[in-house]
């Protein structure tokens, strides 16, 4: 599109144009460019929806049901740091990659097999091949892609990614949605959300979704979405003094609901359809959410240019926000409120404090660390003695057939739930060790610094059952038989006795007769004997894959730790880094701050008097653009108010 072909939409450019104008002005080049940026997104025809999320939650098997390509990106590793992973309409089908020449510096483009795209686009892949790719690009036939969309997958962006983070939001400059994602079965973290307010700086329309809904309930899903709106509003909350735009809009992702999703069942509903199973794959993939989150994206599609709008807008209101605090605080300092210095100063001397308490933060870290660790084996102990009680229950009632296929498949999932428990437990203590350091140091509290805890790739193979014999028994089997045919034998010859019938009774035949009524009742205790020796096998070999030398504790609690030692390094060098950098803006601040407070009578009362204009236009400007807000929103809520209603899974079926 080369220009806005509504009348909002032309006042919005002129908007823009405008405070492009005033930032250019007063030498704001970061966000001249910025503005520029985001302008020169309205001659492209394409809508670029950009996937972002912690790692393991999903996003690459959200893509692959969105075009309904399981594996087709590959799943089991997250995308590689520095590589640009777009899937975008094309024909023929294909994949290419983008390779740097490490000595010459040239870029060269290399057409690939699909199923090879993980070696060079993840963090599965050799290193020393990831680090010369820096863009996958895969070419697909699909109705949503060939309207216009273009998907980005983007690397994890939580925990102690940095890197990622970056990448992450240098990609969503050319982006048109935020898809947003968060797992129905992990808590959201508060890097997670701190990303979010973030990248909602850049990017207006944002598209809030859950997956893995089919491993939670119904109830659960939905406490699920409540708690990510109440965290997202308690953030709000938190940055409303020092950041009321990114306050507003916090609130406004709070109040829109998310879409819940499973790949899972999209999958499922595939195969089903594949082997003529209609009815059953329609109410599937219904039920996976997935065509609700597809007709979220085609209107994304159809609503362009207002897409656009509302993103331009964002960026707008950001700026003039910016731009009215910088003005703000240059008033006070020309009006001789020493206060600000006195508060700077303040500040900063309990910067100084802080640094100076090295010894003890770092205590109090080790203090708190050293309780994690030794609450690890416990908390892992915990968990998995619940998972096997629950199943020597169910193997005690020998009564029950046990089907030691069903039953491996079901250890796992309760291992999967045991792990996430697990995972969350250990995620709170760290994030109150970290609130407790942030306290003590005045700094503000970053929860998430753990990231996610991967669960441990040798517990599918602990699981294995062990095979039961089932041959015929000599002992066990046959002379029971032999003995009771005897017994029921001689009884039927005393009974044709008392009756009369015939003399000599009825010889061999009655022995017969026995073996026929007795044959079913050994075969009963047999198959008796066989449950409880097969119980008894998989009593023995879940206790040993659970608490065996080499077992799942073991595993668990090995994992754990490590991950623990991991983080702690990463939060002390986060407290330095933080430190140091508030120490160095604040010392800037202050001392721009005093070179005001020290001027003439003469020169503060002419700047008072350029900062007042200054500030009077900004708060015109600011009006005027959220009265342009309101216009846009109107526009895409009609847009987008014929979305489906929304599925509420609650669990897979059967």
């Amino acid at each position: 599109m080369a220009a806005p072909t509504t009348k909002v939409g032309q006042e919005v450019l002129r908007h823009a144009n405008k405070l492009h104008g005033m930032v250019t002005a007063s030498g704001n080049e970061d966000a001249a460019e910025r503005l520029a940026a985001e302008a020169q997104r309205w001659s492209m025809s394409g809508t670029d929806a950009v996937v972002v999320g912690d790692i393991k939650r999903g996003k690459s098997s959200l893509i692959n049901a969105i075009v309904g390509r399981p594996g087709l990106l590959p799943v089991d590793a997250d995308v590689a740091t520095a590589v640009h992973l777009a899937v975008r309409h094309g024909s023929p089908e294909s994949v290419r990659i983008t390779r740097v020449d490490r000595e010459t510096g040239e870029a060269s483009m290399t057409e690939i097999d699909a199923a090879d795209l993980g070696h060079y686009a993840s963090m599965a892949g050799d290193a020393s091949v990831v680090a010369t790719v820096t863009a996958a690009d895969v070419l697909l036939e699909d109705p949503l892609l060939e309207r216009g969309l273009t998907i980005v997958d983007t690397p994890g962006v939580g925990g102690m990614t940095r890197g990622h983070r970056d990448i992450t939001m240098a990609a969503l400059q050319q982006a048109d949605v935020l898809v947003f994602v968060v797992s129905c079965v992990e808590p959201v973290s508060r890097s997670e959300l701190e990303f979010l307010a973030d990248a909602s700086d850049r990017i207006g329309n944002v598209v809030l979704v859950a997956t893995r809904a089919d491993l939670a309930t119904r109830e659960a899903n939905e406490a699920m979405v409540d708690d990510l709106h109440h965290r997202i509003g308690v953030l709000a909350d938190q940055r409303q003094a020092d950041d009321p735009t990114a306050a507003r809009r916090l609130r406004r992702l709070a109040s829109r609901p998310a879409v819940l999703t499973s790949s899972y069942l999209a999958e499922q509903a595939a195969r089903r359809m594949e082997r003529g199973r209609v009815e059953q794959a329609e109410a599937m993939r219904a039920e996976s959410g997935i065509d609700q989150l597809i007709d979220r994206l085609g209107q994304a599609v159809d609503a362009r240019e207002n897409v656009r709008l509302a993103n331009l807008l964002q960026l707008v209101g950001a700026i003039g926000e910016q731009m009215r605090t910088e003005q703000a605080d240059r008033l006070r300092a020309v009006d001789g409120d020493g206060s600000v210095e006195a508060d700077l100063k303040a500040r900063s001397e309990e910067l100084e404090q802080a640094a100076g308490m090295q010894a003890r933060w770092r205590g109090i870290l080790a203090t708190g660390i050293s309780r994690m660790q030794t609450s690890a084996g416990r908390d892992v102990n915990h968990e998995l003695t619940k998972v096997r009680d629950h199943y020597r229950d169910m193997l005690d009632a020998t009564d029950v057939e046990v089907d030691p296929d069903s039953f491996g498949l079901q250890l796992q999932q309760s291992l999967v739930a045991a792990w996430a428990n697990l995972s969350n437990t250990v995620s709170m203590q760290f994030d109150e060790v970290i609130r407790s350091l942030m306290d003590e140091l005045t700094l503000e509290s970053e929860p998430g610094l753990l990231g996610e805890l991967v669960m441990p790739p040798g517990i599918q193979a602990m699981t294995a059952r062990r095979d039961i014999d089932n041959d015929f028994d000599l002992l066990d089997d046959a002379l029971p038989l032999a003995t009771q045919s005897f017994a029921f034998g001689n009884i039927a010859n005393a009974a044709v006795g008392v009756l009369g019938i015939a003399t000599g009774g009825l010889g061999l035949m009655a022995y017969g007769i026995g073996a026929a009524i007795a044959a079913p009742v050994v075969m009963m205790r047999r198959k008796k004997r066989q449950r409880q020796l097969q119980a008894g096998a998989m009593q023995r070999a879940l206790n040993e894959s659970l608490f065996g030398q080499e077992g799942i504790a073991r595993e668990f609690t090995t994992e754990v730790t490590l991950r623990i030692i991991d983080a702690r390094q990463a939060l002390e060098t986060m407290v330095e880094e933080r430190l140091t950098a508030r120490r160095k803006e604040l010392e800037i601040q202050r001392r721009e701050l005093q070179d005001l407070l020290r001027s003439e009578t003469a020169t503060r009362a002419s700047v008072k008097g350029e900062v007042e204009r200054r500030l009077a236009e900004l708060g015109a400007f600011q009006a005027e653009t959220d009265r342009l807000v309101g216009e846009v929103d109107r526009v895409l809520e009609a847009a987008f108010s014929a979305a489906p209603p929304e599925p509420a899974i609650a669990g897979a079926p059967d």
